[in-house]
C-alpha cells in the first residue's frame, strides 16, 4: 500500500521521500528504520497535501526531513524506554543509535542553514540533560 501511495504522491512529497531514502542509506540501522516509518506515515497520511504546500512555500524537503528526524529521535530518547539506568542508554538497544542520529541530523540542519550552531548545541545539551534525568 505504501508503494502505491509513494508512486501517486505529489512531486513535493516524492522529493521528501527521496531525501528520507538518502538518510536511510546514511544512517542504516534499526533505530532509523523506526524513524523512517514514522516520517513515511506522516508524509503519506492525511497531512500529505499540507506538507506539499509547505514545500511549495519554500521549506526545503531536506530541512523538513532532518527536522523530523531530530524531533522523533529526541522525543524517543526522552521517553526513558532506551535507558539501561538513569542517564545511561542501553548499548544493546536503539538508544545509542538514536543519539547518534539526533546529533548527525542536528549537524545537517546547521550545515544547510536551517538553524544556527548555537541553537543546535543548546538542543544537544538539553537532550543530554533530559537523558540524565530519565531512565
Amino acid at each position: 500500500m505504501k508503494a502505491l501511495k509513494r508512486m501517486f504522491a505529489p512531486k513535493e512529497v516524492r522529493a521528501i521521500l527521496g531525501v528520507l531514502d538518502e538518510a536511510d542509506y546514511r544512517f542504516d540501522c534499526p533505530a532509523f528504520t523506526m524513524i523512517k516509518g514514522a516520517i513515511e506515515n506522516l508524509v503519506l497520511g492525511a497531512e500529505s497535501a499540507k506538507i506539499a504546500a509547505n514545500v511549495r512555500k519554500g521549506i526545503s524537503p531536506r530541512q523538513s526531513v532532518y527536522s523530523w528526524i531530530v524531533n522523533i529521535a529526541g522525543d524517543e530518547l526522552e521517553t526513558g524506554r532506551h535507558h539501561l539506568h538513569r542517564g545511561i542508554l542501553n548499548p544493546m538497544g536503539l538508544g545509542v543509535d538514536l543519539l547518534r542520529i539526533f546529533d548527525a541530523a542536528g549537524d545537517e540542519l546547521v550545515q544547510i542553514g536551517a538553524v544556527d550552531a548555537d541553537y543546535a548545541a543548546k538542543q544537544k545539551a538539553g537532550l543530554r540533560k533530559n537523558i540524565e534525568n530519565e531512565g
